[in-house]
């Protein structure tokens, strides 16, 4: 049977050293943020064409504008959507209870790179062929193979792989999607890679070829 495709880009067949981006001091997780993303059912769209979302308090790409980049009413950061396009945001509206910020897609002015980040930019021709590690490894491994921006990413079955890996949650969902998400908010992509996981070796090659 074919490989099932989960997501828009994340495809998880279902029937780090410290993970790029992320340390921890005194027992609290550091985010190492360059672009902040979003994803396109979280974001508005006017009608001349401008994007913008709003933050509740709780949120914590809200914390990391509040506390980590200490951003006021007025300035501005990198944002992105996944599998869309990156821009320039302004912090149109903050209080103590939310914020939005507004933006054009694919108008960036904080980045002199932005078209290697675009959807409209080749591809990266790198796919990852790789035996299913522990859980615990490959969970750690999602958020590095976004940041050096892998294209792709086939996980398939080996001698020494054992058969509860495949239920695990390193491959839950939406656990991927937040790890792949972390590290592209780290090398400040907006293009996530795809996953596959095809159990039977013989077929996840013939998949690589595709």
């Amino acid at each position: 049977a074919a490989p099932a495709r989960v997501g828009p880009s994340v495809r998880v067949a279902r029937g780090p050293r410290r993970a790029a981006g992320r340390r921890s001091v005194r027992g609290v997780r550091v985010e190492c943020r360059n672009r902040i993303l979003f994803r396109r059912e979280e974001v508005d769209e006017s009608d001349d064409g401008a994007e913008s979302i709003t933050l509740a308090l709780g949120d914590s790409r809200s914390e990391h504008v509040r506390g980590v980049l200490k951003l006021a009413a007025g300035d501005s950061l990198r944002v992105g959507v996944v599998n869309g396009s990156p821009a320039t945001a302004v912090v149109s509206t903050m209080d103590a209870t939310s914020m939005t910020l507004t933006w054009r897609p694919g108008v960036e002015t904080l980045d002199d790179d932005t078209a290697r980040r675009s959807l409209t930019a080749p591809l990266v021709d790198v796919d990852l062929l790789l035996a299913m590690p522990r859980p615990k490894v490959m969970t750690r491994l999602w958020a590095p193979l976004a940041s050096i921006g892998v294209r792709n990413v086939y996980l398939t079955n080996a001698s020494r792989v054992e058969r509860y890996y495949w239920d695990s949650k390193a491959l839950d969902e939406a656990k991927v999607r937040a790890e792949l998400t972390r590290g592209m908010e780290q090398s400040g992509d907006v293009r996530m890679p795809g996953v596959c996981v095809v159990r039977r070796f013989p077929a996840a090659v013939d998949a690589v070829r595709e």
